[in-house]
């Protein structure tokens, strides 16, 4: 390791941090306008932005378009992505894949870390609740625009944490 890895550590972590709070104090601008987008160019868009080079992104299935604002679902995965590093490591394998359910269609973002604690999970997702080194509003801010959006975002253990995140009942989604 170089003696600069920490700096950059330090920096990338201060970027987020404000970057983050940028986002919260912009309540009401949570989503600009919605577009068809294509969910894996976004995620695989974000994933260029996180600094962890022994991670890995795999993406199960091509999960189409969804309408929505492009710069806040690349912000949804950023946070989704770090929180998994954050709390497994930067070695953390990450999968992406579609899904479909009783509350509609949807997709999930999955890690193969130690998984949710279940009396963490009802805290996960507010402002300021973290179980690691980090500021705790990633994940609030997950659901602030997944909000906005109309969906739902849950989240489960299996073989790690999963983050579902379900796009309504009515057929929001189309073949790429």
């Amino acid at each position: 390791p170089s003696t600069y890895e920490p700096m950059d550590r330090a920096v990338t972590r201060m970027e987020t941090l404000i970057d983050n709070l940028l986002m919260l104090a912009r309540r009401g601008e949570t989503i600009g306008e919605t577009e068809p987008t294509s969910v894996v160019a976004v995620a695989e868009e974000a994933w260029q932005t996180i600094r962890a080079p022994e991670a890995t992104l795999t993406i199960e299935d091509d999960i189409g378009s969804v309408r929505a604002d492009p710069t806040r679902l690349r912000q949804v995965f950023e946070n989704l992505f770090r929180n998994a590093i954050d709390h497994v490591g930067s070695s953390v394998t990450i999968e992406i894949g579609s899904q479909s359910g009783d509350s509609g269609t949807g997709m999930y973002v999955a890690d193969d870390g130690p998984g949710i604690e279940a009396d963490v999970r009802d805290s996960l997702f507010d402002p300021g609740f973290s179980t690691a080194d980090s500021s705790g509003i990633g994940l609030a801010i997950v659901e602030r625009i997944v909000d906005a959006h109309g969906w739902d975002v849950d989240a489960k253990n299996d073989d790690g944490a999963v983050f579902e995140l379900t796009f309504g009942v009515e057929t929001t989604m189309s073949p790429a």
